[in-house]
């Protein structure tokens, strides 16, 4: 079974999941590739827990502008890849190589000195429920989306997902 390259991984954004490459890929990681799908949700994912990372893929009639007044039940295209520290959720740390030189153990100072100032930031205040959202970072690079969060005293990354652009529309 082959290990997952997110360098590669990232190139296939926006793929539909009945793509043949998507399909190849996600085969060659070990994944069935057929995708648990509720019937109220937009979102379903492809999880390797113990290796640390998640496939996103949602459905496209949440995507496109042109769909939205449609119900759900269109394709799910592969949309976000989310890499974790191991001290997230209840997920294993990532151990592959990461793209931008990146590494779970730099703080957000170090982050924001090899990426630059990123294009947007949040987090650190009490949102929806009074939960508190931790501090992230988000960069449009390379043709997708990086976003980084942080742990509470910004000294090291929680997760790092990379994402298609297509995420980014209002």
């Amino acid at each position: 079974m082959k290990k997952l390259n997110v360098a590669e991984a990232v190139t296939l954004f926006d793929l539909a999941e009945n793509d043949k490459k998507l399909i190849a890929f996600v085969k060659d990681l070990g994944f069935d590739t057929k995708l648990e799908k509720e019937a109220d949700s937009y979102t379903s994912y492809l999880l390797d827990d113990e290796e640390g990372y998640a496939f996103v893929f949602d459905d496209e009639r949440m995507l496109y502008e042109k769909y939205a007044n449609l119900p759900l039940g269109g394709l799910f295209r592969f949309i976000s890849l989310q890499l974790y520290s191991g001290n997230k959720d209840d997920y294993a740390k990532f151990r592959g190589p990461i793209p931008h030189g990146l590494s779970f153990t730099m703080a957000r100072d170090q982050v924001r000195k090899a990426l630059g100032q990123p294009s947007q930031s949040g987090g650190g205040e009490p949102e929806e429920f009074g939960l508190e959202v931790n501090e992230w970072d988000l960069w449009e690079i390379d043709g997708y989306v990086l976003h980084l969060e942080y742990d509470r005293h910004l000294k090291s990354i929680l997760m790092i997902s990379f994402s298609s652009k297509l995420t980014l529309q209002e």
